[in-house]
């Protein structure tokens, strides 16, 4: 059973499901490939991916709208709801105003940056947050030029106390032979702390996370397998420690 942290499935409200009726297609896709959880994570302040006017109580309409959904077409999967926040200055003043959508209401909160962004502009994003009491998960790191081109950068964001989520679709080949090859290595070094789909479609970006985790059951031992996709993501939805 798998629990995916990482979904762009709500209707409408940035580069993923456009419609409820995609959304419920790619959830049943997720059910029946073994996932029972899912984290809607829209993209959250970030102009290039968002709806132009989606905003925090768009996804939060669309998030009940398609809870029942699920429940009237008795899909089964359970929905929590998160975001994935654009890392940018006023983090601080978003969660102490209460519009920084975080995991389930917990401490933790998805971060992703530009794919181009600084190291030194990462690392003083995710200190703000732990100053101020979250526990950053940072979406996809193998995808971000700043560590590809450095890749034991990745241990000052390390050091900062944050999580990494790998896209399973990167040690696979979806996104190029970098993110292959840097994924591998996250993984193959214990430095990654969840695994997830980051789907947005039922095709070329799908929810099915089968096909990770056959890729994994011929490198790693069950239990390692079983702390990424399913015990780790657990703990962060309960606010639970890594």
């Amino acid at each position: 059973m798998f629990i995916d942290m990482h979904c762009h499935i709500l209707p409408g409200v940035d580069d993923g499901a456009e419609t409820v009726e995609e959304s419920c297609e790619i959830i049943r896709q997720a059910a029946d490939c073994g996932t029972t959880v899912m984290l809607a994570t829209p993209h959250y302040r970030n102009p290039f991916r968002c709806v132009q006017d989606s905003n925090m109580e768009m996804i939060q309409a669309a998030y009940r709208l398609l809870k029942q959904e699920l429940a009237q077409r008795e899909i089964p999967v359970t929905l929590f709801l998160g975001s994935e926040w654009l890392g940018a200055p006023d983090g601080q003043t978003l969660y102490e105003s209460g519009r920084l959508l975080t995991v389930n209401g917990s401490d933790y909160v998805l971060v992703e940056f530009l794919f181009d962004e600084s190291l030194a502009s990462a690392v003083s994003c995710v200190r703000k947050l732990i100053a101020c009491g979250l526990r950053p998960v940072i979406a996809h790191p193998e995808r971000y030029d700043f560590l590809r081109q450095e890749p034991y950068a990745v241990f000052d964001l390390l050091k900062t106390g944050c999580l990494l989520q790998v896209n399973k679709g990167s040690p696979l080949g979806l996104y190029g032979s970098h993110a292959q090859t840097y994924s591998e290595w996250l993984l193959d070094h214990d430095l990654a702390h969840l695994v997830a789909s980051d789907c947005h479609n039922t095709y070329n970006r799908d929810a099915d996370m089968g096909d990770v985790y056959h890729w994994m059951i011929r490198r790693y031992p069950e239990e390692k397998i079983k702390l990424l996709l399913h015990d780790n993501p657990k703990r962060i939805l309960l606010n639970q420690s890594i």
